[in-house]
């Protein structure tokens, strides 16, 4: 149910969803422990890189591809969908 809600509020200020303020701390969180620009994978943390991938990051995320080392919560997940929907906004 709290889910729900939280959904619900996301939904209703996808519009207001940024890279900068929503989006990097998740992958600082989840992904930059691969995706750092420390190796050959791209830099998931820098926006330009992040707008480019978007599809993909989302089609991975979503699909349980990544992150392969570590985690992501569902909230998460779902917050990179709806930065995708909503225009990806840096």
């Amino acid at each position: 149910m709290l889910l729900l809600l939280a959904l619900s509020a996301f939904k209703a200020n996808a519009s207001e969803i940024s890279f900068a303020a929503d989006i990097k701390p998740v992958m600082a969180r989840s992904c930059a422990t691969c995706h750092n620009g420390a190796n050959p994978l791209p830099n998931v943390q820098q926006y330009a890189v992040a707008y480019q991938l978007r599809a993909a990051i989302v089609r991975k995320v979503t699909g349980r591809e990544m992150p392969k080392y570590g985690r992501i919560s569902e909230s998460d997940r779902d917050l990179l969908k709806l930065w995708v929907q909503s225009g990806a906004k840096p």
